[in-house]
């Protein structure tokens, strides 16, 4: 072979083995590390306050995204209807009870009748259950706060008519955001409860100290991954449910 073919293919084998070992080496920052794993954050409690009577909402003491205490009144509605049913409630167990306390008085004189003592009694009974029934109800006129949390999104307005079950509000517990990760089930040899890692949260650009507080039962067969869920140590205002980061967690 003559010597300027073999220096020409020397140097084809020298561009070749770099241009390999470039692409070897982009592949392997492109890699993810093992020690990182994506993480959304996700409230404690959420839930949807619904209507539990048929009536138009009065007014709203909350809006979007507002703060509120538990068992404040955040939604009341015009009970004018059911007022009224509870107050012929109370009459009517008042009727009831004069009735039957006239009944007693002609039985001990001996000049009742068992039959009508009976009646007597059970319609006391009856109204009793009617004004039980009809003070709840009144109960029903306020939606209250379970938690202290923060409204999500307003489902109905003031003025407007709802019926039974109707969602009003949509609301979430942020006093404590947990952690939601997939990881590989292999971390399962050194991933235990109350171990402590940090979060690198994308919307804000700060890390923030976390703990893993559950472990779930089953592993993924199809993927060979697990649910893990943490929770951030501490209270950051700047953090809202639904943000997503990276995990940063050590293994041995």
């Amino acid at each position: 072979m003559p010597p300027d073919a073999f220096l020409r293919l020397a140097g084809a084998a020298v561009v070749l083995l770099a241009a390999a070992t470039d692409v070897h080496a982009q592949a392997a920052n492109e890699r993810p590390q093992q020690d990182q794993v994506r993480v959304l954050l996700v409230p404690t409690t959420e839930t949807t306050l619904a209507s539990q009577i048929a009536a138009k909402i009065q007014s709203m003491s909350v809006s979007d995204g507002e703060r509120f205490k538990q068992g404040q009144a955040l939604v009341s509605m015009d009970c004018s209807i059911q007022q009224a049913q509870l107050q012929k409630s109370q009459s009517e167990l008042k009727s009831a009870e004069m009735s039957l306390d006239s009944q007693r008085k002609l039985d001990a004189l001996g000049a009742g009748s068992g039959l009508n003592l009976g009646l007597a009694e059970a319609a006391v009974t009856k109204s009793k259950a009617e004004l039980a029934l009809n003070s709840r109800m009144t109960d029903y006129c306020q939606i209250r706060a379970p938690f202290n949390g923060r409204v999500v999104q307003r489902r109905a307005q003031p003025f407007q008519n709802v019926t039974m079950g109707q969602p009003v509000l949509d609301i979430l517990d942020d006093t404590s955001l947990r952690l939601e990760l997939i990881v590989p089930s292999r971390w399962l040899v050194w991933l235990r409860i109350g171990q402590k890692f940090n979060v690198q949260i994308d919307e804000t650009g700060n890390r923030y100290p976390a703990r893993i507080l559950k472990i779930a039962a089953r592993v993924d067969a199809a993927s060979q991954s697990i649910k893990v869920t943490g929770e951030i140590s501490g209270h950051y205002p700047e953090l809202l449910a639904g943000m997503s980061g990276i995990a940063l967690l050590k293994g041995p």
